[in-house]
């Protein structure tokens, strides 16, 4: 079974209790079913969201689903549950941030910016070392929001409404869990192009990458402003997270690994 305080960092500080209970390493298989279907497809274009520009057009993503481990499925196909695409973006625009409020997530960056863009919410989930500090420094900031932990179904509402996800860890992100579940509820990314989060966008096409904060400054503002692109990038969003990143396709990549193993060995 997974880590409780390893699940606790990766989720923002939410507690696996608010989550679910995790009875097997990979939870309940049956959880994935319950995914609500993906509005209308955009067809078989891929958008390899480059620097801060989705480019159009291309090949539908290619290859198997990355290092996703056992806990990280089971937490987001329970989430996914949760999701319902289709949710209209707020207004005035609402930005989110999910994980823990520290250093090297790149929080203290990204809430700066935000604080000279008074038109732009955005919303924090999670909790750390940076939180109180921050909260003091940006109390005059009616559009940053720390809401520190939130239960599942708050969490996934918070997916669902926002206008994309922001993903401004400054550490190389072997994965980048809550990328995947904005993607589950058809949230399009904006991500900072370091380690495997920025693939996840590329390979889905759910998203902007950014290197600086420029960049991020112009994906925001054309998110906000666009609401076709930021329809457009959800629904690849939701797509590939359909594609790639269910609890079932998991399942059926690991164990075809186990048989392929097996099969070499002889074993069966």
């Amino acid at each position: 079974m997974p880590d409780a305080h390893l699940l606790e960092e990766r989720h923002g500080g939410v507690r696996p209790a608010d989550l679910l209970p995790l009875q097997h390493p990979f939870g309940d298989p049956a959880a994935a079913l319950a995914l609500h279907p993906a509005r209308p497809p955009l067809g078989r274009r891929r958008g390899r969201a480059a620097r801060a520009e989705p480019v159009h057009g291309g090949p539908p993503p290619r290859g198997g689903v990355r290092a996703a481990d056992p806990g990280a499925a089971a937490v987001l196909g329970h989430r996914a549950a949760g999701c319902r695409t289709g949710a209209a973006p707020p207004a005035p625009p609402r930005f989110l941030f999910v994980g823990r409020v520290t250093p090297s997530k790149g929080i203290g960056a990204l809430v700066e910016e935000f604080a000279a863009l008074p038109g732009y919410e955005l919303l924090v989930v999670g909790d750390g070392d940076l939180r109180p500090a921050l909260e003091r420094r940006y109390a005059g900031c009616a559009n940053i929001r720390f809401a520190g932990r939130l239960p599942q179904a708050d969490l996934a509402a918070a997916y669902r409404g926002a206008t994309a996800l922001v993903f401004p860890s400054l550490a190389p992100e072997t994965f980048g869990l809550s990328v995947v579940e904005a993607f589950a509820c058809g949230t399009p990314a904006i991500v900072r192009d370091a380690g495997g989060a920025g693939e996840l966008v590329e390979d889905t096409g759910g998203g902007i990458v950014y290197r600086t904060g420029g960049e991020l400054r112009q994906a925001v503002s054309r998110l906000a402003g666009d609401p076709a692109l930021r329809d457009a990038l959800g629904r690849r969003a939701r797509e590939g997270f359909l594609r790639r990143y269910t609890v079932e396709r998991h399942m059926d990549e690991y164990l075809g690994h186990v048989g392929a193993i097996r099969a070499s060995k002889g074993v069966h």
